[in-house]
């Protein structure tokens, strides 16, 4: 993703723990493992019906910061 507009209406719960859609052109899985290796940020994938539609990003508790939402949207967007 070039930008966080590549996100932009896909949020789909105001929640923490936001459900984003997944844009089509994006590899569910790579994104995920990237994140993971590279910014040590791990999301989870949508289940059953929505796997591969949906990543599931949690920011609760101590994790519920600004510098920790910004760091999840800079790492997604680096990608």
């Amino acid at each position: 993703m070039k930008n966080t507009e590549d996100l932009k209406g896909s949020i789909i719960t105001p929640r923490p723990d936001a459900e984003v859609i997944i844009p089509e052109a994006v590899d569910d899985a790579s994104v995920r493992q990237r994140l993971l290796n590279e910014y040590n940020i791990e999301i989870g994938s949508g289940l059953e019906l929505l796997k591969g539609k949906i990543w599931r990003i949690g920011l609760m508790g101590h994790s519920c910061t600004e510098e920790n939402v910004s760091l999840v949207l800079k790492a997604l967007t680096s990608l």
